[in-house]
């Protein structure tokens, strides 16, 4: 409950901050892959298949005369994926399905570039949800990395975003040694209105 308070903290403070500059709002939906990795080489480990995740947000990008500009938003994804003992031959291996929900704040830089690309990357804050899974917990701070394109019709715009984002990079509470964090790479659509 902690960490979904201090990620609508950061919300509120974020509205508070651009709400001063026009910008652009941007509905999104992604689709994508995410599976558990290691930080660590481990050996014996489980075997992971990735089962598709989606994704849903909205994403604020600051209007600016710069260069470079600011990105936030707030977005919900569910990731699915199987998860296989790693057994002896003569074992036989049993599988089954988990899922990861996740409620993410990016905090990225974002740059226009050739007048219909742009790239974006920076921080990601990700509070786990409804932990039923056997893997560590997620929440914390992840990296994002993104090139997408962007078709302008007045003051809509359509979106699309080739993204990698790594997950709990640095978890909450800090979990020292071995662990997982999620992997997750995809594509996300979006609609955005220029305020």
């Amino acid at each position: 409950m902690k960490s979904f308070i201090t990620v609508l903290v950061i919300c509120l403070f974020s509205g508070n901050i651009f709400a001063q500059n026009a910008g652009k709002l941007m509905a999104t939906y992604a689709y994508s892959a995410a599976l558990p990795v290691y930080n660590r080489n481990v050996v014996g480990g489980a075997d992971f298949e990735s089962k598709g995740s989606s994704a849903f947000g909205m994403r604020y990008i600051l209007k600016s005369k710069k260069a470079i500009t600011f990105e936030t938003g707030l977005e919900y994804a569910r990731h699915k994926y199987v998860i296989s003992s790693n057994l002896p031959p003569n074992i036989p291996a049993t599988s089954r399905e988990e899922k990861v929900e996740l409620l993410s704040v990016p905090v990225y830089a974002h740059l226009n570039f050739l007048k219909y690309l742009f790239v974006h990357g920076g921080a990601l804050v990700d509070v786990e949800l409804n932990k039923k899974n056997s893997i560590d917990k997620q929440s914390g701070i992840g990296l994002g990395l993104g090139l997408g394109g962007q078709i302008n019709i007045k003051r809509i715009s359509f979106v699309i975003n080739p993204f990698l984002q790594r997950h709990a990079f640095v978890s909450f509470p800090d979990d020292t040694g071995t662990r997982q964090s999620l992997l997750n790479t995809g594509v996300r659509v979006g609609l955005a209105y220029s305020l």
